[in-house]
């Protein structure tokens, strides 16, 4: 058991000492116990306190906390201005800090539950489909979250502003539902409100300006109406340097035509503007769309093309870090090989521009061509070569990606860049073998793929993704050994990689599916919730949040986020069919499950098991039993009773669903 679940059991005596402690993270942050202020003078203890109350239940290695707020200090330095500061915050919580913050000789967490915290019970009420509960989470929200405070180290400084940007994000989301709600109920007095707050937090959404110019016209305000087109115009002819969009275009000559038709004049579209539900930056302002496609590779050896592969995927990885440029995932892009026509790219993918190049390695030597085109008009837009030693590829990806963000910024003004590119590990060879481990994994390849990225950790220990893959291929290996030494060895990857990296989505990301492998659920859920937060347009870690859900029993909200996934990314890795198999088949809509297992790409064994459960639960007899053939070839041996093991479902229901398609289809007991 956990250090946090065993000293949670053991202070529930306890938890009335806390109970009143709160603490607000919006605006200039404050603490309180039993109405009176706790001050805490210094800024890094303040810093410390936001940072783990806001991720409580998670455990912190203190390296990774010393790197987060001493990182220029040497490793004994750092160690005891985290053990000065820790004893800063117990003196000052007084008996609140004894039960809510755990700390060990290796780790620290904030125990979840002895505290209120704004922040936390934000993200609860968003979620919220009632009204009030909206209104709550929005009125909470008094500022940015820590406002005023820095500690002047880039890495805590990085973690606030993506957190800032995140609470910025709800706060939206909350106020667009608000918003529709009050249009639905005719309360345009109401909706006006919150509109406006709206432009507040970010002047250039243009649906926005749309439904305050309904909003006044339904009114009778039609000058207020068109004044709101006016400063819509000026603000993204300012920020943007374009033009509105058609339909704003439309609607303000509406406005005017009924302005001038008087009280019986025809009426202004009243189509609702932003939907209810949290808006992504796609939804709330026009971002270009870009594809990179797989770089060719001229190296004169076919087996190099996982390393060509690999520097177009990490470009695709850099762009994505533009939250002002909207990237198609990798393996959408990836079905475009060899000689294509941009302009069936375009079509296939819904872009308007596509990065296309080649890569010959020779030696220490690389060049690596890049060009950017309009795939409107299939016209060159930017084109450049490198000739660099290989240890310079980093460079170089980070060069392209610059490059690209800078010539469609003079387009589309790519504003609000946030690129905190890391070098992934300064070891050429490790790379090399991330390189070819990473390849290895898309196709169930976890065995071989675990050993590449062990030696790629081996080679550079610090280098945080071959730690988070490594973890993930490890979980992988686990469904086919069973060996709990396998399944512990994952979890060390995970953490290691979190230790690292804290503000890494795929190290998040890892823990989760690791997490969900011990059946630690709600461990999963936090990791999940975080990788999503710090990528939100990943469509692997929203298939991946997807599985945790089916998981838990949440089919429907699983095959909602699954859609919205395969809406980003239309050709998916192959596992994201299995998991979209067990959602179906668990929502008993067999017919469909079987198609969706029939789509997995490779034949890992529990795909032949599933498909057999499948096949007898939709009365197919004959097929069913030809696929537990299958798997019993590949797991002789095996019964119900030795599957039961390996099933990780939160709800009995579930469970007796799968075992009892697997009787159907004829296996023994």
């Amino acid at each position: 058991m956990s250090n946090v679940k065993t000293l949670q059991n053991q202070q529930l005596r306890s938890a009335d000492d806390t109970a009143d402690l709160r603490i607000r993270l919006f605006g200039p942050m404050s603490i309180t116990r039993g109405g009176k202020r706790i001050i805490i003078a210094s800024r890094k203890g303040r810093a410390l306190v936001g940072y783990l109350a806001l991720r409580q239940g998670i455990e912190f290695a203190r390296i990774s906390l010393t790197g987060l707020l001493w990182g220029e200090r040497s490793e004994d330095q750092a160690r005891a201005s985290l053990r000065q500061t820790l004893s800063e915050l117990r003196g000052a919580l007084g008996p609140a800090a004894q039960h809510s913050i755990v700390a060990t000789k290796e780790t620290v967490t904030w125990v979840p539950g002895l505290a209120w915290v704004d922040a936390k019970a934000v993200e609860d009420l968003a979620g919220s489909k009632d009204k009030e509960a909206l209104k709550e989470a929005a009125e909470l929200i008094s500022g940015d979250l820590m406002e005023g405070l820095s500690v002047g180290e880039a890495p805590y400084e990085e973690w606030l502003a993506s957190e800032r940007e995140r609470f910025r994000l709800t706060r939206c989301g909350i106020y667009v539902r608000l918003m529709d709600d009050a249009e639905q109920g005719g309360r345009f007095e109401e909706a006006l409100t919150y509109g406006l707050k709206l432009l507040a937090l970010d002047p250039i959404q243009e649906p926005v300006h749309r439904a305050l110019m309904r909003f006044y016209a339904a009114q009778g305000r039609h000058d207020a109406a068109l004044s709101q087109y006016e400063r819509c115009r000026r603000e993204l002819s300012q920020q943007l340097g374009v033009p509105p969009d058609m339909e704003t275009e439309e609607l303000v000559r509406a406005i005017r035509a009924s302005r001038r038709a008087g009280p019986a004049g025809k009426p202004v579209p009243s189509s609702r503007a932003p939907s209810a539900r949290q808006p992504d930056r796609s939804e709330l302002q026009d971002r270009p769309s870009i594809a990179v496609l797989p770089f060719t590779n001229l190296s004169g050896d076919p087996e190099q093309q996982y390393f060509a592969d690999g520097i177009a995927e990490d470009i695709i990885t850099e762009l994505s870090r533009y939250r002002s440029l909207l990237v198609i995932a990798r393996n959408s892009c990836f079905q475009f090989r060899g000689d294509v026509d941009v302009a069936d790219v375009r079509s296939a993918l819904g872009v308007r521009y596509v990065v296309e190049g080649s890569v010959r390695k020779a030696g220490q030597r690389i060049r690596v061509a890049a060009q950017l085109i309009d795939a409107l008009d299939r016209c060159q837009v930017w084109a450049e070569r490198y000739d660099r030693e290989s240890l310079d590829i980093f460079a170089v990806q980070d060069e392209v990606a610059r490059a690209v963000v800078a010539t469609l910024e003079g387009r589309v003004a790519a504003r609000g860049a946030e690129h905190t590119r890391q070098k992934p590990t300064p070891d050429w060879v490790a790379y090399d073998y991330f390189l070819q481990g990473r390849e290895l994994s898309y196709g169930y390849r976890q065995r071989e793929a675990e050993r590449l990225f062990a030696r790629a950790v081996e080679l550079d220990p610090g280098y945080v993704h071959a730690h988070a893959w490594r973890a993930i291929a490890l979980g992988v290996s686990y469904l086919h050994d069973g060996r709990q030494d396998t399944l512990d060895a994952a979890f060390a990857s995970a953490r290691a990689a979190l230790a690292l990296d804290d503000n890494d989505a795929r190290c998040h990301y890892a823990m989760a599916y690791v997490a969900l492998r011990r059946c630690e659920y709600d461990l999963a859920g936090r990791h999940h919730d975080r990788a999503q937060s710090l990528n939100p347009g990943d469509p692997d870690i929203a298939a991946g949040r997807a599985n945790w859900l089916m998981h838990v029993g949440r089919l429907d909200e699983a095959l909602a986020t699954l859609d919205a996934a395969l809406e980003r990314d239309p050709f998916p890795p192959t596992w994201v069919w299995d998991v979209r198999g067990y959602v179906l088949y668990h929502l008993e809509r067999y017919a469909e499950a079987i198609n969706a297992f029939r789509s997995v790409r490779a034949e890992p064994f529990w795909i032949m098991g599933m498909l057999a459960a499948a096949y007898a639960q939709a009365g197919r007899r004959d097929d069913a039993h030809r696929e537990l053939e299958r798997y019993l070839a590949i797991k002789p041996g095996a019964t119900l009773g030795t599957v039961t093991d390996k099933i990780i479902y939160a709800t009995d229901a579930m469970r007796q669903r799968w075992l009892d398609g697997l009787r159907k289809a004829g296996m023994p007991e």
